[in-house]
């Protein structure tokens, strides 16, 4: 008899528990990416609310930046792939050669690229 007096006093703790560990869920907002103009929008990486991708135009790929309110794009041939702080990497293609880039956000220059002598391209987006 015992057990089933402490039973519904157990079931209102169990229940309690359920009931405020479900109010420490973490809650997600969710958006669509775009880029004006451009096809598929692939997005790459996050950080401090700015968002890095790429995009295609008439076969052409561009990487981007969409701070929440507007979008950059980088020169065509590149992957934006990832990006920590104000430093956005990627990849490039032209028709002289491929690597990698770094681009800063504040300097708003144009990207440098970086090529190693000799590396192989083993192929984009990574």
């Amino acid at each position: 008899m015992k057990i089933i007096k402490y039973l519904p006093g157990t079931l209102v703790i169990l229940l309690g528990f359920l009931v405020s560990t479900s109010s420490l869920e973490a809650q997600y907002n969710y958006i669509t990416l775009k880029v004006p103009s451009g096809g598929q929008t692939l997005a790459y990486g996050i950080s401090d609310g700015n968002i890095v991708g790429y995009t295609t135009m008439r076969s052409i790929s561009y990487g981007f930046i969409y701070n929440g309110s507007s979008y950059t794009l980088l020169p065509g041939g590149t992957f934006a792939l990832g990006i920590d702080g104000e430093n956005v990497v990627g990849t490039y293609s032209s028709g002289t050669g491929s690597g990698g880039f770094v681009y800063n956000i504040s300097n708003n220059d144009y990207p440098t690229f970086l090529a190693y002598p000799g590396a192989l391209n083993l192929g984009f987006p990574i």
